[in-house]
């Protein structure tokens, strides 16, 4: 099973799983936020997804300001 890359699902999730994700550091991807992302992407994420630090620096590229 192949996860979905984070910037195919990160611009489409709501306000509320962005924070979470934000917060989440290095813990599981919690339920309500791995079932928004499949209903996004059409496929089944791993139940003990994990962001890597690829995606937590392009979360951080996301959600900073832009000058």
């Amino acid at each position: 099973m192949t996860d979905p890359e984070i910037h195919t699902w990160w611009p489409k999730l709501s306000a509320d799983a962005k924070d979470t994700l934000d917060a989440l550091g290095g813990d599981i991807i919690p339920d309500v936020v791995r079932e928004e992302v499949e209903r996004i992407t059409g496929s089944r994420m791993s139940r003990d997804e994990h962001l890597t630090v690829q995606d937590r620096d392009f979360i951080r590229t996301q959600r900073e300001a832009v000058d």
